[in-house]
C-alpha cells in the first residue's frame, strides 16, 4: 500500500479528532498509538543510572549544605566554632574587615586637575 505525502490538517479534519475520558487520542474512532519506543543499550542504561545518581546526590548535598549554613547563620548556636581562649562558641560567620587604606599618608587617591592656563 502506497502512503501519501503527509498534509496539514484542515478545519474539516478536526471533526475526525476525538479524545475519551482517559485522555486517549482517537482519529476516525481508532485509537492513535505510537509504536516507536526508546531502546537503550546496556552501556547507555549504566551511564544513565550513574549520571542520574550523581545529579540527585549533588542536589541533595547542595540542599543540605545550604540549609545548614542558613540554620547556623540564623538561629542555631551550636554551629559556631569554640573560642581558643574561653572555649565559648563564636559565630561561624567571620567578621568582615574594613577595606585597607589605599592612600599613603599625606597623599590623595584623587588626581588633582591641571591648573587652567
Amino acid at each position: 500500500m502506497a502512503h501519501d505525502k503527509p498534509q496539514p490538517i484542515s478545519m474539516d479534519d478536526l471533526d475526525r479528532l476525538q479524545i475519551n475520558s482517559a485522555h486517549e487520542l482517537f482519529w476516525d474512532g481508532q485509537r492513535i498509538e505510537i509504536r516507536k519506543s526508546l531502546h537503550l543499550s546496556l552501556f547507555q542504561k549504566i551511564v544513565t543510572i550513574f549520571v542520574t545518581g550523581a545529579a540527585v546526590l549533588g542536589g541533595f548535598s547542595t540542599a543540605l549544605n545550604s540549609g545548614s549554613q542558613f540554620a547556623c547563620r540564623e538561629w542555631l548556636v551550636w554551629c559556631g566554632q569554640p573560642d581558643q581562649g574561653t572555649g565559648a562558641l563564636t559565630s561561624p560567620v567571620p567578621k568582615i574587615a574594613p577595606p585597607p587604606n589605599l592612600a599613603k599618608a599625606g597623599t590623595s587617591l584623587v588626581t588633582p586637575a591641571a591648573p587652567a592656563k
